[in-house]
């Protein structure tokens, strides 16, 4: 069989392990056929050798053909396409088009970000009018005692 020459295959570890899996199989029933061929007539040896090939191969196709079912979900096998067609080229409006969007994205995200810092910096002082009015120590003394614990924080975790 000859495989087309727009289609490069890569194979993985799941075929060539279901091959060599297969070899092993009957390679280890040839070696019990070897042993008990003193024991039995010929004939029946090569037929059971025989119906052992068939058996292996049967399995083997079996792999091959559950793997290029699944050649598009596998991570088994990656088909790559030689003659694939290169995209149209944008025109001019759709480019510029997807610039600003992508700067609107962008600016988003920032956004984003901007309203999760100032909602962390409420939230951290809240949780220090908390502290100052549960404890005796000034605002100061707890803003100096959560930058020493930043600080270690930092340097344990770095």
């Amino acid at each position: 069989m000859k495989i087309p020459k727009g289609i490069i295959i890569k194979v993985k570890k799941g075929i060539a392990g279901s091959f060599m899996a297969c070899s092993a199989l009957t390679s280890l029933l040839m070696i019990i056929v070897f042993i008990n061929t003193y024991k039995t007539s010929k004939d029946t040896i090569a037929l059971f050798f025989l119906f052992i090939i068939i058996i292996s191969m049967m399995f083997l196709t079996y792999k091959i053909y559950r793997f290029y079912m699944n050649a598009n979900a596998s991570k088994d096998a990656i088909l790559f396409k030689k003659t694939q067609k290169s995209p149209t080229p944008l025109s001019d409006k759709e480019k510029e088009h997807l610039i600003q969007e992508k700067i609107r994205e962008q600016a988003l995200k920032a956004d984003l970000e901007n309203k999760k810092q100032h909602e962390i910096k409420q939230s951290a002082a809240a949780n220090l009018d908390a502290l100052e009015s549960v404890t005796d120590l000034s605002r100061e003394d707890l803003e100096k005692m959560e930058q020493n614990i930043r600080r270690t924080f930092n340097k344990k975790h770095v």
